[in-house]
């Protein structure tokens, strides 16, 4: 109804908006992940095109998650993710950028030997040069999409006793 409403009165200024919600919180409700993309995407692509930032970003870092936990490809994410890096740059939406580097860089770690491996650091990005901050100004987002970032990286190199430390400490997110 919303989406329809935006073509009926031209209100394209809600577009990002209400494609973020369509397919960042409604649409997988009752179809396939898979079809959350397509809005998804039109959020960031709508967001750049009527200057609607914040949502563009919000847009772009929830369809980098979709498709990582559609389990696509690590290669494909990558890409993907290296694709819109510079794009997300410029738009100046610092927090979301930060979000956006951080889970570049796991998928990243995902791909290759790393001497601590649950840790996020590499040529992208140091976990610890954002979590800090975002920890002082309580951005409670962020800080939970970090938390759940480290508990696939702490299962999957089968650290479950951090796993399950990271579950517990992650409840206030």
């Amino acid at each position: 109804l919303a989406s329809k409403s935006i073509h009926q009165f031209k209100a394209v200024q809600c577009k990002a908006k209400v494609n973020l919600l369509i397919g960042g919180g409604i649409n997988h409700g009752t179809n396939p992940l898979r079809e959350d993309l397509a809005y998804l995407i039109e959020s960031y692509n709508s967001g750049l095109e009527h200057g609607d930032h914040s949502f563009a970003s919000y847009g772009l870092t929830c369809y980098m998650y979709t498709l990582f936990f559609l389990g696509e490809p690590l290669g494909k994410v990558s890409e993907t993710f290296n694709k819109y890096f510079g794009p997300l740059k410029i738009i100046h939406q610092e927090s979301s950028f930060q979000e956006f580097l951080l889970w570049y860089q796991l998928v990243e770690n995902l791909q290759t030997k790393t001497a601590l491996p649950s840790e996020i650091k590499g040529r992208i990005c140091n976990e610890d040069d954002y979590v800090n901050h975002w920890d002082q100004v309580n951005d409670l987002n962020r800080l939970g999409i970090h938390n759940i970032g480290k508990m696939i990286l702490y299962y999957f190199f089968d650290d479950m006793d951090a796993c399950i430390d990271c579950a517990e400490k992650g409840k206030k997110y």
